[in-house]
């Protein structure tokens, strides 16, 4: 049986609670360039006017920026379509997996009635070979009485 929609979405809301982790009061937003490019030009974003660079911030090499961005103070707050990029891709993720659960459960149901379906089979041709061999047993019983009689009647 599949998941509805209604169902699909409740359980992603409680796995999300559950690994929801509450942004620390120690993360520092990260500085974008007046023009950054995600993946496609369409994507291309322009910084708020109202915050201005000083010429310490110009100089921060891109090591020191990158040692920022992987320190351990917390998740990062990024903005723009970046953060909603990994949130896309996150709730993809969620829903593949949450099918393939489905999907691995339905398939563990498949194989129990396939192998229910194999004992009633293998219980089905048990007696039919039986039945087999019985029916044998009469035939030639029958061709000894056939041939009996026949002596029976010829003499």
């Amino acid at each position: 049986m599949g998941m509805t929609k209604q169902d699909l979405a409740r359980r992603l809301r409680s796995m999300k609670a559950i690994s929801y982790d509450p942004p620390t009061p120690e993360v520092l937003p990260v500085l974008s360039d007046v023009e950054e490019t995600l993946s496609r030009p369409s994507l291309k974003r322009r910084r708020p006017v109202g915050i201005s660079r000083t010429p310490s911030e110009d100089a921060v090499t891109a090591s020191v920026k990158l040692e920022h961005t992987l320190s351990s103070k917390g998740t990062m707050l990024v903005e723009g379509s970046s953060n909603e990029d990994a949130h896309a891709f996150l709730h993809k993720a969620g829903v593949l997996i949450v099918a393939l659960c489905g999907k691995m459960n339905r398939l563990s149901v498949v194989d129990d009635q396939c192998s229910k379906e194999m004992t009633l089979i293998r219980s089905k041709l048990t007696l039919a070979k039986e039945e087999v061999a019985r029916l044998v047993a009469e035939w030639i019983n029958s061709k000894r009485l056939s041939r009996s009689w026949r002596r029976a009647v010829s003499e």
